[in-house]
């Protein structure tokens, strides 16, 4: 697991996911409980309750550790809400039949978790594939995906989060870019004819309306 977070990439999808809950749960995260999310995600539950018991499994690997125990801290408890396997993608569902089905399954996951050429965890994957819970695997493969991919896929909230970096930062290029935004939605929110005029009313069962003239210069 620390090998894994010394990742560049990994450590920043991991921060990006800690910044959205902090803002969308409105969480004050202290010095304290930063530390013992680091720890969370490092060490397993049965660990810090009995030191002797050294074993490890899939289940204890980083991504299981962050995305899957809302019990062991309020943080966690908000990353659970953010677990991929949650998201409802074609490709989850070609993964997860693959892992089933695949005849090579090694081969295989060296496309989607491989790091520095190395397969990751493999030791435990095939454990649970020799027990016969290829589901496991796919739960560990998508969301280990979600950490070592480097492009953000909430990109309203990356968005969101680069206006509201800006606006505090006073950067005035992404603020302008911003307001271009906000005309958009303005305009179309309210109606448009064509381009620079706005209707006075957005009542859709009216036979006619009043359009005017708008201009909208942002401060």
């Amino acid at each position: 697991n620390y090998a894994l977070l010394t990742n560049e990439v990994v450590r920043k999808r991991i921060v990006e996911k800690l910044i959205q809950v902090i803002i969308r749960n409105k969480m004050i995260v202290s010095t304290r409980e930063f530390y013992n999310f680091i720890v969370d995600i490092l060490v397993p539950a049965e660990i810090l309750l009995n030191p002797q018991n050294t074993g490890f499994s899939l289940t204890n690997a980083l991504p299981n550790l962050l995305f899957n125990h809302p019990e062991r801290s309020p943080i966690l408890a908000a990353l659970y809400e953010l677990d991929p396997i949650n998201v409802k993608k074609s490709l989850n569902d070609e993964l997860i039949a693959n892992i089933y089905m695949h005849p090579a399954l090694d081969r295989y996951l060296k496309e989607f978790i491989t790091l520095d050429g190395q397969l990751l965890f493999e030791v435990y994957w095939k454990n649970e594939l020799q027990a016969g819970n290829p589901l496991e695997i796919a739960r560990f493969v998508i969301r280990i995906m979600e950490l070592m991919n480097d492009e953000n896929h909430d990109s309203d909230f990356s968005t969101f989060i680069r206006y509201l970096y800006a606006f505090y930062k006073a950067d005035g290029d992404v603020i302008e870019d911003m307001f271009n935004f906000l005309e958009t939605v303005v305009f179309q929110w309210i109606g448009m004819p064509e381009e620079g005029y706005a209707y006075i009313s957005n009542n859709l069962k009216k036979d006619y309306r009043m359009a005017i003239p708008m201009k909208l210069e942002g401060t």
